[in-house]
Order: structure tokens, then C-alpha cells, then sequence
């Protein structure tokens, strides 16, 4: 649609269905009924953007009817990166339908049908509802997003969702065709509500807006590592149909030239028998003008047996040349087959042999770890050695003491005599030696525990070596 002045005072905008249900330019009669509690409803002025808006298009029709219902409406605008497309004023008394045009339905001012191939028939459907706009995906196959979010899965019927006033709504995805010359745009459009009474709609409020774009931006990390491999598969089998592709054309372009070689051939054979035919007709008619001359019947005749000879041994020599054609033609095609093969088996190999350099390389860095570790141990395993040698010698000091102690206690018993004014004395040696023995046990039994402690830890650390 053109752009049109519009009046910018608050008007109400009436939409008004025909009597047989059609809804057509010439079909809709439109209303303005002015708000005579608004003071600036006797200004006009132009729309900022010079866009139609749904008053201006409902006065510009002036059409009258005798059946007269008042709908509400959206206005669709084309953004610049989308499928071009003329300005739309669709009227919602009834589920609108969003999808292709075909033969029998066309893209038309007042509906949402659009001339774009990366659309489906059946793509969206737009209803007014309880005062809401809402807008649903009917299993369309490119999708359906709003504000960048896509409404329901592919092939899957979403649930209503509410649109408001200058939303971006998008129909589909960009597509570009096998030759990658040519690229379909989707239709991209920026969408204005009006209610029944020729309002606006609310705009989406900023937290609805940021709660979509959060939501778009947490994705599953399972879906994504699905979406690599997908696309990974996608590309080998584009890589083998590509492969494929080539065969196929370098068979039909031998296919081309060896029919070309034989149609050559037969046309070469026909020139051929036309001349011998055109000789013979000339050595009959030589031969009624000299029927007594038989020298050059004879030569003739050899000419013909020396041709039939020449020919058959020709036929033969084609008929080799073309079955060597064609087991070497088989025989290449065998070839490529294997070095199709080989280079797919090189492939694995060179990806098994990044996986076991990888595992070498984390067998390195481990045997170093153990080495250093081996290392450690080694140093602990002779400080303990140290320290056990120590100990032997600490033991074998305390031992010897213990032996003077033992001697010394046993002489001093030797020498007790049995007088009673000694057996204070006695007593206090006795008590003086069992000390002493006490004592002595206590640090040879510390010593040996110590040794048996540090023999222990000799045992484990040759274990841990070993």
C-alpha cells in the first residue's frame, strides 16, 4: 500500500464485514467516528513516518455498508532485511491465517498471504481474544519467531502467544538454494495493534523483552554438542555427494565422448559403403560399356574381396578397442573405488594415530610424575636408613650400659652382707638398682620399638619402589 496522510487526532476505527462474509478492499466499508472529548481531534497532520496507519486507510476507503461490525486490527510493516511486501491493514473479526500464496489464494491488501517461497501454506494463524493479540505456530517448517524467539519446535504446533504493539515478528528463515546463488528472505515485520475502539495496543514492557533474550541465550550444552554432530554428519554426506557428483559427471562425460566416437564411426561407415556403392555403379556401367574386357572384372573382384577383408579386420579391431574401453573403464572405476578407500583408511589412521600420540603424551607427563616420586622416596628411604643406623647405635650404647648397670647391681648384691644395721642401706641399693633396671629396660624397649618403627617404614618405601 502507498503512504497516505493520516489524522492525528485520536479517532476510533471501525472495521465493518460485507454482508456475505468476503473481506476485500471492495468489500470493507470503514467508519471514522471522531472523540469530540479530545480537543486536537479537528487537527490533521501527516503520519511521522509517512506509514498507513488504520485510521488513515479506514478514511481513505469511505466505503458504506448496511451490515455494520466494529474489529479490531494490525497493521503490518516490511523491515529492510525482510521479503518485500506492501504495507498490510489486516482486520481480526476472525483467525487470520499466515502462509504462501497459491493458485487460488493471493496475497491481497487486507490478508496475510505472502509471495514468499519460505513460507508454508498453512504457516501461522493471528486472533484477537479477551483484548489480547495472540499469535500461533501451525506446524510450520522454517518457524515462527517473535523478538527473536521461536514459537514451538519444527513440525510441532505451538501455544497461542501473546504479541503487543511493535514487536518484530518473523515468518521463516532465510534459505538459499542447492547453486548458492540465489537466497529466499523471510518475512520480517514490524507489527502495530489497534483494539476495536481504534487504540493502540500496549508496547512489550522491557522485562518481557530481556526475559525472552535470557531465555534465548540458555541453551543446552547437549543440544548444541547434537547440533556439531549434526552438522558434522551433514557435511560428510555433502562431501560424498559431492564425491559422487563428480563420478557421476566424469562417467556421463566418457559416456558423451564414446557415443560420439561411435556415432562418428558409423557415420564414417556409411560415407564409406556410399563410395563403394558409387564405385560399383560405375564398374557396372564400365562393365556394359567394355563387356569383353575381364582384366579389370578381375581387379574388381580383388578390390572387393581386398575391401570385405579390409572391413571385417577393421570391425574386429573396433569391436577389441571398445571392450578394452570398457575394462578400462571398469578397471578405473575399481581403482577409484579403492583409493576412495584408502583415503578414508588413511583418515582413520591419522586420527588413531592423534589418539595415541595424545596417550603417549599422558604416559610421559605420568612416568615423570612417578620418576619424581620415585625420586622423594629414594631421599626419605635414606634418611631413614641414616636415622636407623643412628638408632642401632643408640641401642647398642644403651645396651652396653645396661650390661655395666647389670654387673655392677649384681656385684653390689655380692658384696651385701646380712648385718641388720645394713638393711637400710640394702634397701636403698636395691631400690637404687631396680631403678636403674627399670630404667634401662624402658630406653632399650624405646629403642626397639623405634627400629621395628623405621624397619616398617624401610619395608613400605622398598614396596612402593618396586
Amino acid at each position: 500500500m502507498d503512504n497516505h496522510t493520516s489524522s492525528s487526532s485520536p479517532t476510533s476505527c471501525f472495521l465493518f464485514e460485507n454482508t456475505n462474509g468476503s473481506i476485500y478492499p471492495s468489500d470493507l466499508s470503514l467508519t471514522m467516528i471522531e472523540d469530540t472529548s479530545s480537543p486536537s481531534s479537528l487537527n490533521s497532520s501527516t503520519n511521522t513516518n509517512g506509514s498507513l496507519s488504520p485510521s488513515s486507510s479506514h478514511q481513505s476507503l469511505g466505503i458504506s455498508s448496511s451490515n455494520q461490525m466494529s474489529f479490531p486490527c494490525c497493521v503490518f510493516r516490511c523491515r529492510p532485511n525482510s521479503h518485500p511486501f506492501q504495507e498490510r491493514c489486516i482486520p481480526l473479526n476472525e483467525q487470520v491465517k499466515v502462509g504462501r500464496a497459491v493458485a487460488r489464494l493471493k496475497a491481497l491488501p487486507n490478508n496475510a498471504i505472502f509471495d514468499c517461497k519460505v513460507l508454508s501454506r498453512q504457516h501461522a494463524k493471528l486472533w484477537y481474544e479477551n483484548g489480547k493479540f495472540l499469535l500461533q505456530d501451525t506446524k510450520s517448517s522454517n518457524g515462527t519467531f517473535v523478538n527473536n524467539q521461536r514459537l514451538g519446535k519444527c513440525n510441532e504446533e505451538s501455544l497461542p502467544f501473546e504479541i503487543y504493539s511493535g514487536d518484530i515478528i518473523q515468518f521463516g528463515v532465510d534459505v538459499t538454494e542447492n547453486n548458492r546463488k540465489t537466497t529466499h528472505n523471510c518475512i520480517i515485520i514490524e507489527v502495530k495493534l489497534y483494539h476495536s475502539d481504534g487504540n493502540e495496543a500496549l508496547p512489550r514492557s522491557p522485562i518481557d523483552r530481556s526475559l525472552g533474550q535470557i531465555k534465548d541465550v540458555d541453551i543446552n550444552t547437549q543440544t548444541l554438542y547434537q547440533l556439531a554432530q549434526y552438522l558434522q554428519e551433514a557435511m560428510h554426506r555433502e562431501q560424498m555427494l559431492e564425491q559422487k557428483l563428480e563420478y557421476l559427471q566424469g562417467v556421463i562425460r566418457d559416456t558423451q565422448q564414446a557415443s560420439n566416437e561411435g556415432w562418428q564411426a558409423i557415420i564414417d561407415e556409411d560415407r564409406l559403403l556410399a563410395r563403394i556403392n558409387a564405385l560399383e555403379d560405375q564398374i557396372r556401367i564400365y562393365h556394359t560399356k567394355h563387356p569383353n574386357e575381364d582384366a579389370p572384372t578381375q581387379e574388381i573382384v580383388q578390390l572387393k574381396q581386398t575391401h570385405c577383408k579390409f572391413e571385417n579386420e577393421s570391425k574386429e579391431k573396433l569391436e577389441k578397442a571398445i571392450l578394452e574401453r570398457a575394462d578400462a573403464i571398469s578397471r578405473s572405476k575399481s581403482l577409484e573405488c579403492s583409493l576412495q578407500m584408502a583415503q578414508d583408511e588413511l583418515k582413520r589412521f591419522e586420527e588413531q594415530n592423534e589418539q595415541h600420540k595424545q596417550e603417549i603424551q599422558q604416559l610421559v607427563q605420568s612416568l615423570d610424575e612417578q620418576r619424581s616420586l620415585l625420586a622423594e622416596f629414594e631421599l626419605k628411604f635414606r634418611e631413614s636408613q641414616t636415622r636407623c643406623t643412628d638408632l642401632e647405635n643408640e641401642r647398642q650404647r644403651i645396651q652396653t650400659e645396661f650390661e655395666n648397670y647389670y654387673q655392677r647391681t649384681h656385684h653390689l648384691e655380692e658384696l651385701q652382707q646380712p648385718s641388720p644395721t645394713s638393711n637400710n642401706s640394702d634397701q636403698i641399693n636395691q631400690n637404687g638398682l631396680n631403678n636403674i633396671e627399670t630404667h634401662g629396660r624402658f630406653h632399650v624397649q624405646s629403642s626397639l620399638k623405634g627400629i621395628q618403627k623405621i624397619f616398617a617404614v624401610r619395608f613400605h618405601s622398598s614396596e612402593i619402589i618396586n
